[in-house]
């Protein structure tokens, strides 16, 4: 994970790592705060969880595949609820002592991934309202051949910016559908197995809504308060995510 540069190499990384902490959270840690990993081509080494949340943290806004965001970001929140009983974990310091308390930097990529979830949604929302009123085809002139190829026109490009903004970064999906466009009986199965893993619908922006109604420990940097509660509110304003 140190030494992945391509984003999406980075993304897969950290939902091995977010899919074994869901399975085993105490074995994991503990392997990991126990292994130390040579870093700086073998100058000096660091902890090994403390790197792995280094990398993580730092790189947590650039995972946008739908399912990468529902298992990294769940993991996040496990990571969370443990630094209230395991000292050895709240007590690290990821990117040096100055830097705010574990717990709160897992906090502030938690409340960022809800403040995307309510992003993607207010703009999904925008964008059908956009195509709602795009005249129809009985509404236009019998004359405007025109007219009605800039409408198609129209049309498209909302629907091409939709699919854009619907997880783009998603690739086992795509793959999933050229299988299946392609007649091939992989597809099914394909899907199958897509389907029964449990953070394929998970409603994200629901779980991060209900982990964050339930803290209960206020963080000490008001900031940060403040940003929680706007993007609960605005999620809950909303109701279910897509």
């Amino acid at each position: 994970l140190a030494r992945a540069k391509l984003p999406y190499l980075q993304q897969e990384l950290l939902v091995v790592v977010a899919r074994l902490l869901h399975q085993d959270m105490p074995g994991v840690v503990t392997a990991l705060a126990n292994a130390q990993v040579s870093v700086n081509e073998g100058a000096g080494s660091r902890n090994g969880m403390e790197l792995l949340l280094s990398l993580w943290l730092a790189n947590a806004e650039q995972v946008r595949a739908r399912r990468a965001r529902n298992v990294t970001i769940t993991a996040l929140c496990r990571l969370h609820d443990r630094c209230a009983d395991d000292e050895s974990l709240r007590s690290l310091r990821v990117d040096g002592v100055s830097a705010p308390p574990l717990a709160e930097r897992l906090l502030s990529a938690i409340v960022a991934a809800l403040e995307f979830e309510n992003e993607r949604c207010r703009r999904s929302t925008e964008h059908l309202k956009k195509a709602a009123d795009i005249p129809s085809d009985d509404d236009g002139d019998d004359d405007g051949g025109d007219d009605l190829d800039d409408d198609d026109k129209r049309q498209q490009r909302l629907l091409e910016d939709y699919i854009d903004l619907e997880d783009d970064s998603d690739e086992d999906e795509a793959v999933a559908e050229l299988l299946t466009s392609a007649g091939g009986a992989g597809g099914d199965s394909y899907f199958d197995l897509e389907r029964s893993d449990p953070f394929h619908s998970l409603d994200l922006r629901r779980s991060a809504v209900e982990f964050l109604a339930q803290l209960k420990q206020r963080p000490a940097d008001e900031a940060l308060v403040a940003r929680i509660t706007a993007a609960v509110r605005e999620a809950s304003a909303a109701g279910p995510g897509k």
